[in-house]
């Protein structure tokens, strides 16, 4: 074996190395694990906002929540927030059936197309409350089990 090969191989034995390092290394902080089930259909996808302020839940201007968009198979999609810093948080959702971004309403702007929260949070009169949709967040990974619901 030349001097040439050996220097290849061990040059790969280091990357190979260091990419499977750097993959089993987590972010610092907790990851929210989101599940979702019962969708009407396959179609489009959902989206998935985290939001860290009360007073920013469920606002589209929202400077600091984080939203994935992310398809959907078998009415069933799943997501995953890494990093994510102690504290409260509530997650919002909702299906995408046409991917354009924006929930359809009707005329009464209620939503046409499927929302989530949190908890199961439920609309009561208007949109789900931060105070039924708040979760806490610790040290621990947090599993999210989501329902779709059609209104």
């Amino acid at each position: 074996m030349s001097a040439g090969n050996t220097t290849r191989i061990l040059a790969t034995i280091l990357i190979t190395s260091c990419i499977a390092y750097a993959q089993d290394t987590k972010p610092e902080g907790a990851t929210i694990i989101v599940e979702i089930s019962k969708f009407r259909n396959s179609k489009g996808v959902v989206q998935v906002t985290l939001y860290d302020k009360e007073a920013d839940f469920l606002k589209e201007d929202s400077k600091t929540a984080i939203t994935i968009r992310v398809e959907i198979e078998d009415k069933k999609a799943a997501c995953e927030f890494v990093g994510v810093k102690p504290g409260k948080y509530a997650v919002a959702l909702m299906h995408d059936e046409d991917k354009n971004g924006e929930m359809k309403t009707n005329f009464i702007g209620l939503p046409k197309e499927g929302i989530g929260m949190s908890r199961n949070a439920k609309p009561r009169f208007g949109p789900p409350k931060w105070k039924d949709a708040v979760f806490t967040v610790g040290d621990e990974d947090v599993p999210l089990e989501i329902s779709m619901m059609y209104l």
